[in-house]
């Protein structure tokens, strides 16, 4: 079966209560706040994940639930209505996007689109991080696969479609501009915590420096902070500089 299921369907209620359990378990260090794993799950829900891959497939940045970018990837492959096929060198990812239902004149998926992610785009956009100098395939991919998803597949996660018959393409309403630099921001805070999550990954005193980040961060007024996605970019910035000296 194709389609991005779950094997159960909790209400609310157990969702909490699952969050709970999450935020005490100590599998997501990241993730002490029960009402922040619950809110994931809820989520997660609604877009078709387990609760397993809410908690690691999703972020909440800004208080906004982002969706990262290897969900999205998985949930086109799984969706039985999509598909991509990516070619992606150190300078450039190029994502090619099918629609399953549909077929062009020699029988093959029909093409929706290309979306592509180069390495001259991360500069413009100031992406100069270790992960852009150390993983160039992995983080075009994911700039690509993000920017594709929302241009040719947006229902791949269970979300209505916006599809034109008459013109063979999705046809995704334009956000004021405003709305664009908020996107940016935050996906560039996304490409950060993805850094910085790198660079904590193998230290044996991670859960340490997280604990005393997050004190710091609350001692300056911050109280919501409760892990390293609810950190302001600046505190996310200094740690990643001291983590790289």
């Amino acid at each position: 079966m194709n389609e991005l299921t779950t094997t159960t369907t909790p209400g609310e209620t157990d969702l909490v209560e699952m969050g709970r359990i999450f935020a005490a378990s100590g599998m997501f260090p990241d993730h002490r706040d029960a009402a922040q794993c619950a809110t994931k799950l809820i989520v997660g829900r609604g877009l078709g994940l387990s609760p397993y891959d809410a908690m690691n497939g999703l972020h909440l940045i800004q208080g906004k639930p982002v969706v990262a970018s290897n969900t999205m990837a998985a949930a086109i492959k799984r969706s039985g209505r999509y598909d991509y096929r990516a070619v992606t060198t150190d300078d450039a990812c190029s994502i090619t996007f099918f629609d399953l239902r549909q077929k062009d004149e020699d029988g093959n998926p029909a093409t929706i689109g290309t979306t592509s992610f180069t390495m001259a785009d991360a500069k413009r956009a100031g992406l100069n991080g270790q992960n852009w100098k150390k993983y160039p395939r992995a983080m075009l991919f994911a700039r690509a696969i993000s920017a594709g998803y929302r241009e040719h597949c947006p229902d791949a996660l269970g979300m209505s479609p916006v599809y034109v018959e008459a013109h063979g393409e999705s046809e995704i309403p334009r956000p004021p501009a405003a709305q664009v630099i908020e996107q940016e921001s935050t996906e560039n805070q996304v490409d950060r915590l993805g850094e910085l999550e790198a660079l904590l990954r193998d230290r044996e005193d991670r859960e340490d420096i997280v604990n005393k980040a997050v004190a710091r961060a609350k001692a300056n007024g911050f109280q919501n902070v409760t892990g390293l996605e609810d950190m302001p970019t600046d505190y996310i910035e200094r740690m990643i500089e001291w983590l790289n000296k």
